[in-house]
């Protein structure tokens, strides 16, 4: 009897230590995963986005603060993430959203700021976008860069 009970005990333990091993890799992966994710690149489909800038003959040049002298007149959409925006002293700026911001593609949409500061555009600003009155998307800013000519 004594033995059979520790033939069970042993096979029990074996048995939690299984459980801690799995679990302990399922976190390890858990965790692999979600640095490879924040690992990416600050944009989303680069490849996209550097096509739709070099038809613009713009490259992405450094990251700043804000846009100063921020206007929505004359904004363009690139891709789902970004869009190109007119600052003061004719220069051009790349807004990055933190996530995909709905609506911009569409032909009649239009910009909202919510700036932090009036008259500048900077990290963590809201943009709402609207079309044909509606809104259609709230989107908050994660970056800003210049936009140099290539």
């Amino acid at each position: 009897m004594v033995k059979q009970i520790e033939t069970l005990r042993g096979a029990f333990v074996r048995s939690i230590h299984r459980f801690l091993l799995h679990g302990l890799l399922i976190i390890a992966v858990t965790v692999y995963c979600c640095g490879q994710l924040q690992a990416e690149s600050t944009f989303k489909k680069p490849e996209l986005l550097q096509s739709e800038l070099t038809a613009l003959n713009y490259k992405v040049g450094q990251r700043v603060e804000h846009v100063p002298g921020f206007t929505t007149k004359g904004w363009k959409y690139l891709t789902p993430w970004n869009i190109a925006v007119a600052g003061s002293e004719s220069q051009s700026y790349l807004v990055t959203f933190q996530n995909k911001c709905y609506g911009l593609h569409l032909k009649r949409s239009s910009l909202f700021p919510k700036p932090s500061v009036a008259g500048q555009l900077a990290r963590n600003d809201n943009i709402l976008i609207k079309n044909y009155g509606q809104t259609v998307a709230h989107c908050k800013v994660k970056e800003v860069h210049q936009l140099d000519q290539i």
